[in-house]
C-alpha cells in the first residue's frame, strides 16, 4: 500500500497523502539540501541516550541528524514510499520507521525525551488538532521537550480551500493558537524562533516553538485581569460584565475565539452582549430599582432591556426567555426588542469598558474590529483555564460594588440580594426532559452510549457531569443503562471510552437534529463557536472534536476522577 486512504481509523488526507507518496524520492533529495537544526533545541544528558520521536519524519533528514548527536531515534510518517526513501537516504534509520499518524499514532507506545513535529500540522485539520496534541504530551517524559515547527507565510494557498497547487491540505494558523493547545496539556513555551525557509524557498517562513512537559506559569495574566477588578477606576458595573462575559465564554464555549496572528482572540460583540442580557435581568427586573452606577448614573440600556424583561413576565421570566429564543419560538415584536437592546448593550461594551479598561500597570487590554471583541491571547488562554474560579470573583465584587452604592444603600439594598440576583442566571436545574422525550419517541431498540447494550429503561446521562459543567444542553445528553449511569454518576469518561462510543453519539445526534433541528444547531453552534446550517459529517466531525476535547481538558484542569465502564452483572 503506497498510502493510508482516509477511513475510521485514519484521519490522514487523501490529496495530502497522495502528493508525498507520488513525489517521495523527489522531496526526499529536495529535503536534503537544507536543515533547520534542530538539535540545537534538544536537552542534553550524560549519564543516558536519549529518545527521540520524529512524528512525520518524511526524507528521514532530522531523524538521521539527532541519530547523528547521540539519540535513540524512532520516525513515523502516512507515506510509506517516504519512508523507503528515508531508508534508502540513510541506511542506520530504516529499522526505526513507522508508517502511522497523527493524530492517534497507532502502533506507538513507549515514552520520549524529545518528539520532534516538523511541518506537520499545517496538513492536519482543525478538529483533530486538540487530540493530535494530546497524544504527543501522553508520549513526552516528565520534563521532556516538545519541538514543533510549522508555516507562517506561505504563497500560493487558496484561502477557500485551504489547499496549495499540489492539492495539498496546508493551513496557516496563528502560533497564539497553537501555543493555547499546547499549553492546556500542561507543556510551557521555553522558546520561539521565527525562520527563513532552509531550502530558500520564496515567499516560505517558519516558526519554531519548543515547550517542556511542566507546570504552567499563570501569575501574569492573571494578575492583569486581577488589577482590572481591584485598581481600575469604575463609575458602573460595565467591567464586572465584560469581565465576566469573556470568563463565562472561555470556560464553556473557548471556541468561540477567533485567533489572529498579533497575539490577540477575537469573539462576537453579540455573544457577549447576549451574556450581558442574562448578567443583568434579574437586576432590571428586581421589584425594587437597583442602579449600577455612582452618582445616580445607571446603564443605559436599561429602557430597552426593562421592556424585554417584561415581555416575558420579569423576574420568572428568564428560564421562558431562553428556552424560546433558543427555539427561535419569539414573537417578531420580542424579536425587535432583541435586536434593540443588544445594539445598545454592544454601543454600550465599546464606548465604556472596551475603551476604558486597563491602568498604568496593565496598558490598554481590550479593543473592537468588525464585530469583535480583541483581547490578548494569554488573558483568553487565562479565563479558558481559570474562568470558573475567576468568575466567582468577579461575581462577588459586582454585588460589593452595588450595595455600596449611595442611592441603593438608602434603598436598604444589601450585598446578599444582590448576590442573590447576579447567581439567578447560573443557577440552572439539571433539566433531562427534552432528550427523554426524543428518545422515548425512537421506535427501535435503544441502546445504552457508553456500553452499547439493549436497554429498557434508561436514564439520560450528562456526559459532561451536570455537577461540574452546568449544561442541558442536547449534544451532551445520552440514554444510559440505569446501572452504568449509576456506575458513572459525576465521573468524566476517558477519551478511550469516548471513541468507543462514537458511533452511537453520532447516532443520537443525529436523532435529536432530526426531531428539534432549530435547537440543536442553535446549541452546538454556540458550543463550537461555529454558525451550523446543516449536520454534515464535516458539522458531526466538528462537534465531536469539540465535545471530546472539552470532557479531556475539563477533566485535566479540575483534577476530576476518570470512568470507564465496568461489566454490568
Amino acid at each position: 500500500m503506497e498510502y493510508n486512504l482516509r477511513n475510521e481509523d485514519s484521519f490522514t488526507d487523501f490529496k495530502t497523502a497522495h502528493y508525498y507518496s507520488t513525489k517521495a524520492a523527489a522531496l526526499a533529495e529536495e529535503y536534503a539540501k537544507g536543515s533547520p537544526g534542530y538539535t540545537r533545541f534538544s536537552p542534553k544528558s550524560s549519564d543516558k541516550r536519549l529518545r527521540l520521536l520524529d512524528i512525520g519524519c518524511g526524507s528521514g533528514r532530522d531523524l538521521a541528524e539527532f541519530q547523528s548527536a547521540g539519540f535513540d531515534v524512532i520516525g513515523t510518517d502516512i507515506s510509506e514510499n517516504m519512508l523507503a526513501a528515508a531508508a534508502e537516504k540513510y541506511p542506520s534509520i530504516e529499522d526505526n520507521l513507522f508508517n502511522t499518524g497523527l493524530p492517534d499514532l497507532p502502533g506507538i507506545e513507549g515514552t520520549y525525551d524529545v518528539i520532534l513535529c516538523s511541518g506537520v500540522i499545517q496538513h492536519i485539520e482543525t478538529q483533530h488538532l486538540y487530540e493530535s496534541f494530546r497524544k504527543m504530551s501522553s508520549l513526552l517524559n516528565e520534563n521532556g521537550v516538545l519541538i514543533f515547527s510549522f508555516p507562517i507565510d506561505y504563497p500560493g494557498i487558496d484561502p477557500d480551500t485551504n489547499r496549495d497547487s499540489n492539492e495539498r491540505l496546508l493551513i496557516i494558523r496563528p502560533g497564539e493558537k497553537y501555543q493555547f493547545l499546547i499549553e492546556r496539556q500542561g507543556l510551557k513555551n521555553i522558546s520561539i524562533e521565527k525562520q527563513n525557509d532552509p531550502l530558500k524557498r520564496n515567499g516560505i517562513n517558519w516558526a519554531i516553538h519548543v515547550y517542556k512537559k511542566e507546570t504552567l506559569d499563570l501569575i501574569s495574566p492573571l494578575y492583569k485581569i486581577d488589577s482590572v477588578l481591584r485598581e481600575d477606576s469604575k463609575n458602573t458595573t460595565y467591567k464586572f460584565a465584560l469581565l465576566r462575559a469573556l470568563s463565562d465564554i472561555a470556560s464553556y464555549s473557548y471556541n468561540a475565539a477567533e485567533w489572529y496572528r498579533d497575539g490577540t482572540i477575537g469573539v462576537d460583540a453579540d455573544r457577549i452582549a447576549f451574556k450581558w442580557i442574562e448578567y443583568f435581568w434579574p437586576i432590571i427586573s428586581a421589584p425594587s430599582p437597583i442602579l449600577q452606577g455612582t452618582n445616580k448614573t445607571d446603564i443605559a440600556f436599561r429602557p430597552y432591556l426593562k421592556e424585554l424583561t417584561d415581555s416575558f413576565g420579569g423576574l420568572k421570566g428568564q428560564a421562558i426567555f431562553q428556552s424560546d429564543y433558543s427555539r427561535n419560538n419569539v414573537s417578531d415584536y420580542q424579536k425587535q426588542l432583541i435586536k434593540t437592546t443588544i445594539t445598545s448593550i454592544k454601543r454600550v461594551i465599546i464606548e465604556g469598558p472596551i475603551k476604558y479598561s486597563g491602568n498604568s500597570k496593565t496598558g490598554k487590554l481590550f479593543d473592537h474590529q468588525k464585530g469583535k471583541i480583541i483581547i490578548p491571547a494569554d488573558i483568553w488562554k487565562e479565563f479558558a483555564l481559570m474562568g470558573q474560579w475567576i468568575e466567582d470573583s468577579i461575581i462577588l465584587r459586582w454585588a460589593d460594588f452595588t450595595a455600596n452604592i449611595t442611592s441603593n444603600q438608602s434603598s436598604g439594598i444589601k450585598l446578599s440580594y444582590v448576590l442573590d440576583l447576579l447567581l439567578t442566571s447560573i443557577e440552572l436545574k439539571r433539566d433531562t426532559k427534552l432528550a427523554g422525550n426524543i428518545i422515548s419517541e425512537i421506535n427501535h431498540p435503544i441502546e445504552c452510549v457508553w456500553s452499547g447494550q439493549t436497554v429498557r429503561e434508561f436514564d439520560i446521562d450528562h456526559a459532561l457531569p451536570f455537577s461540574v459543567w452546568r449544561n442541558n444542553d442536547l449534544w451532551n445528553l445520552f440514554p444510559a443503562d440505569k446501572k452504568v449511569n449509576n456506575q458513572k454518576r459525576d465521573k468524566f469518561p476517558t477519551i478511550g471510552l469516548i471513541n468507543n462510543s462514537r458511533n452511537r453519539i453520532y447516532n443520537y445526534w443525529d436523532i435529536y437534529y432530526e426531531s428539534q433541528p432549530v435547537i440543536f444547531l442553535n446549541q452546538a453552534s454556540d458550543f463550537c463557536g461555529e454558525k451550523f446550517t446543516g449536520f454534515s459529517k464535516n458539522t458531526r466531525e466538528l462537534l465531536f472534536s469539540a465535545f471530546s476535547e472539552t470532557i479531556d481538558s475539563a477533566a485535566l484542569q479540575r483534577g476530576a476522577e476518570r470512568w470507564e465502564i465496568v461489566q454490568i452483572k
